[in-house]
């Protein structure tokens, strides 16, 4: 067996969380803490998924939908707030099959949609070169 190989075997990738910071706008109204949200590494396999569902086929090549994968790895990233919790949705006026997609966009700008997705690719091993993706996926 190779270095590399007994290195691989005793480094099983666990999935990794992190506190990060998002933005000013989110504080703790009695103390004036900064909030964090918590993030969470996208795995390989959902990571795929992610990216089939945003890959549409047409008649001249494949076209990516840079917008709705930073909405997707978001709300699977995202372990605090969860994106995905169905009453806080409800609460939001967000229903049916697209709310969790609904609610990010009620309590979360654009920008901070883009820079937390930046944050969860980053933690899942896609490096800093993301800050270049996403000045792309914004043009």
């Amino acid at each position: 067996m190779s270095k590399l190989q007994a290195f691989l075997n005793k480094n099983i990738i666990e999935e990794i969380t992190e506190d990060v910071f998002v933005s000013n706008r989110f504080k703790d109204e009695e103390t004036g803490e900064i909030l964090k949200f918590k993030i969470r590494s996208v795995p390989l396999s959902e990571y795929k998924k992610i990216q089939k569902a945003c890959t549409k086929i047409t008649k001249t090549g494949a076209e990516f939908d840079n917008v709705t994968f930073a909405e997707k790895i978001v709300i699977e990233g995202t372990v605090d707030p969860n994106f995905k919790d169905a009453e806080s949705a409800k609460l939001a006026n967000c229903v049916g099959a697209n709310a969790p997609t609904q609610y990010l966009y009620k309590v979360l700008k654009s920008g901070e949609v883009i820079s937390l997705s930046e944050k969860i690719l980053i933690l899942s091993g896609f490096g800093e070169d993301m800050e270049d993706l996403v000045e792309e996926a914004k043009n």
